[in-house]
């Protein structure tokens, strides 16, 4: 859920059945301080497991032409694109 103007689906029945947590934060006037204490608190979740990144797809380096492409003809992705050398 990223941008000012996002709108995303929020399927309140699923989540709820399904006992889940949400965590998150907006990061528009956050401090230096703060995206540090953020980011210290994320890499603790991916580290234990409790955060994944879903991957759309994975390109190689000479794709990034392609790659944004996909993302400025507004293609609906998966995840994330992951770009590699």
């Amino acid at each position: 859920m990223a941008g000012m103007t996002a709108r995303p689906p929020f399927l309140v029945g699923p989540f709820y059945v399904k006992n889940c947590s949400l965590l998150g934060f907006a990061i528009t006037d956050a401090s230096a301080e703060e995206y540090d204490r953020a980011a210290a608190q994320i890499n603790r979740h991916v580290a234990a497991g409790n955060l994944r990144v879903r991957i759309d797809r994975v390109l190689p380096l000479s794709a990034a032409a392609e790659a944004h492409r996909l993302v400025e003809s507004g293609t609906r992705l998966e995840g994330k694109l992951v770009l590699t050398p």
